[in-house]
Parts: structure tokens; C-alpha cells; sequence
């Protein structure tokens, strides 16, 4: 689900209430406190207030937005059933039932990412001594994205996206996935497979559906549709977490490379060399925790779990 954004604009009946008591003479530390609104959003609203002497909203640029909160709302809510229609169906599988999916997905992998944040004890007062500061290198937005999929024994190749030349954007298109699946499924997939498929709008396009049928209907294999933003449910994210966690302590020289062709190629090898390592244990036991995560949606009545 999209995250909420912390900022809240308070309506004219509030920004009218703080006016007045600020002009009545209460402190705006005060009036903060009594209408449990932030000192700077008192501030900012009595600065308005005076600029534009009165309590109404300014008129905003560029284009409204298309969802109402209600709208959103109601969003919310179809992805919940549809994630928790999708545990009640398939939570009470057995093991061997799980053995015969294959998990695919995308990330994007940037030089510097999966640093993890590194406390340090110091005494009272000391905390920007040199001593315990940690020099940090400049992030890098540097990036490649790749395409990955997981099953019990097996996984397919790290396979990199790269852009399509004849997009106007020159970004990753439903011609880039067509590419990766044809290379990638038949090498992983076996009679009787069932095989993930994802919501993205380069997956449902028409020239990567009409494929998908095709072959899986020669080959024995069955597709079925993931819920909509549900990450939570398919266990190669952590995947993709330890992935990046571990190319950022095997190759930490690589956020501190210029950006440039050279350091992009060595991100791919060093992502691929990654991925190769993982034993097949680790990822078997993920796929096996498929149950337990459909168990925590429907417990949590469709929206959202620890995973």
C-alpha cells in the first residue's frame, strides 16, 4: 500500500481558530499545544493568515489530483479483499503444492544500496568527536535493474534489464520482459509448474500475455495472477534485500566508483556472482514460508503482515 505522507494541511475552521487566539494574545507556543498542532504550522498558518487576511487555501498550480481521499479509500479496500481472497485460497495447500511454484520479480539495484545503519556508544556530549563519527561515501544512483525468479531446487539466472532502444524513453518495456521470460522460463519450469505472474504493466501487456498462454499451455504449466501490492506475500524480496546487503559488504569499493559504463558492468558481475551464491537452502525454506504468510493476511483481514 502507498505510504502516507506525514504532512496534514489543517482546514480554514482550524487555521481561523489559532488566528484568534493569537490575536487574543496567547503565545503560539501555547496555542500549539492546546490545538496539538506543530509550532511551526502555527507559525506558518498566522503568516498566511496575515499575508492573505483570510483562512482559505491558495489556489495550487499544475493539475489537481484524480483520487479523492475517499477514492483512495476505496482502493484500499478492493486490494484487501483481493489479497485476502488470495490467502483463503491457497493457505491451507500442502508443502508439495508450494514445491511446484516459481517466484519472479524486479528490483533495481543501486551501487551503495543495502548499507545498514551502524549504532555507536559514546559518552554524553561526545557523539560528533571524531572518533565516533563514520565517514559515509557520497551515495550513487548509479542502477541497474534485474529480473530473478525462485522455486524449491531451483532459481533462473540474474537476468539484466536493459532499456529498449526503440522506446521514446529508451526505458525497460514489455519487449525487455518478452526477451527475459523466453530465455528464462523454459530453463526453470517443468510439466506441472505453476508460475507467479506480475502485476506490472511491462507483464500485462499484450505481447508478453499472449506468449505466456501460448507456452504454458504447450508446456504444462499454470499461471496465476499475484495480488496487487502485495510484496509481503512472495518471499524474493528477501531476496533482493539480502542480495544488496551482501553486494554492499563484498563490494564496498563500488559506491565510491565514478559513474560510468566500467563501474555499471562490475555492479552486474558483482549482483550476478551474489545471486549464484545463494544456497538453495535458504531459499527453499522462503518458499515454504508462503503458508504462514498467507495465514498473516488473512489474520490480518487482507491488509498488511510482519513479511
Amino acid at each position: 500500500m502507498t505510504p502516507v505522507t506525514s504532512r496534514f494541511e489543517h482546514g480554514p475552521l482550524k487555521r481561523s481558530k489559532i488566528y484568534m487566539k493569537y490575536e487574543l494574545g496567547i503565545s503560539q507556543r501555547r496555542i500549539a499545544f492546546e490545538e496539538g498542532v506543530p509550532l511551526g504550522s502555527v507559525s506558518g498558518i498566522i503568516r498566511r493568515y496575515h499575508k492573505q487576511k483570510n483562512a482559505s487555501s491558495c489556489a495550487r498550480s499544475g493539475r489537481p489530483p484524480k483520487l479523492s481521499d475517499r477514492d483512495k479509500r476505496a482502493i484500499f479496500r478492493v486490494i484487501a479483499e483481493k489479497r485476502l481472497k488470495f490467502g483463503r485460497m491457497y493457505k491451507d495447500e500442502p508443502e508439495s503444492f508450494w514445491k511446484r511454484w516459481i517466484l519472479s520479480d524486479e528490483s533495481t539495484i543501486a551501487r551503495g544500496d543495502g548499507e545498514k545503519q551502524e549504532w555507536i556508544f559514546c559518552p554524553k556530549g561526545q557523539r560528533l568527536d571524531i572518533q565516533y563519527v563514520q565517514p559515509k561515501g557520497k551515495p550513487s544512483r548509479h542502477s541497474q535493474m534485474f529480473w530473478g525468479a525462485i522455486s524449491f531446487s531451483s532459481r533462473s539466472s540474474l537476468w539484466s534489464l536493459h532499456g529498449d532502444p526503440e522506446s521514446a524513453r529508451g526505458g525497460v518495456t514489455s519487449r525487455c520482459i518478452l526477451e527475459c521470460l523466453q530465455d528464462q522460463l523454459p530453463k526453470i519450469a517443468r510439466p506441472g509448474s505453476i508460475f507467479a505472474q506480475d502485476n506490472a504493466p511491462t507483464h500485462k501487456a499484450r505481447i508478453v500475455q499472449n506468449w505466456l498462454r501460448e507456452w504454458a499451455g504447450q508446456n504444462g504449466v499454470t499461471l496465476v495472477d499475484w495480488p496487487p501490492y502485495s510484496p509481503d506475500l512472495n518471499p524474493i524480496e528477501n531476496i533482493w534485500k539480502l542480495l544488496k546487503e551482501k553486494i554492499c559488504k563484498r563490494f564496498p569499493e563500488l559506491s565510491l566508483l565514478p559513474k560510468n559504463n566500467q563501474s555499471l558492468n562490475m555492479l552486474r558481475d558483482a549482483a550476478v556472482e551474489v545471486w549464484e551464491d545463494f544456497h538453495q537452502d535458504l531459499i527453499n525454506k522462503l518458499v515454504l514460508s508462503i503458508p504462514r504468510r498467507l495465514q498473516a493476511v488473512v489474520d490480518a483481514n487482507g491488509w498488511y503482515t510482519k513479511y
